[in-house]
Order: structure tokens, then sequence, then C-alpha cells
């Protein structure tokens, strides 16, 4: 949650365009880990994956998991 936190700081309303693979580098994870994490965050309503990237749509409930 946090690379997408700062990337709609700094560039709110626009997706994250970065791939799953460097997304899992920047977080020190594996691919597969990010992938389910996100799926599960897209199930949640929480985020939208598009082919033009990922997209916050409950940008309150992302601040509360950071926050964690």
């Amino acid at each position: 949650t946090r690379v997408l936190i700062q990337n709609d700081e700094a560039h709110p309303g626009e997706p994250y365009r970065e791939t799953r693979e460097n997304l899992a580098r920047e977080i020190s994870a594996t691919r597969p880990s990010v992938s389910r994490e996100l799926m599960a965050m897209k199930s949640e309503g929480l985020i939208d994956v598009t082919r033009e990237g990922i997209t916050m749509r409950d940008r309150n409930a992302l601040y509360s998991l950071e926050n964690l």
C-alpha cells in the first residue's frame, strides 16, 4: 500500500504504471505474492487493476491499511 499511496500523493488520480515484477522488486517481495495481494485488494474494492495500471478506489481504506 505504501507505494500506491506515494504514487497517488505524487500524481493524484493517476494510475501506478509499473509492472508487478518492478513493484515486487521495489518492496522486496515476490511477483506471485504481489499479484495475490493486488487481487485481494481489488476484490475488496480498494483498487482497480487494468492494463493502464493500478488505481486507488478507496483511499481512506488504503491509508488505514498503511497505518496498521
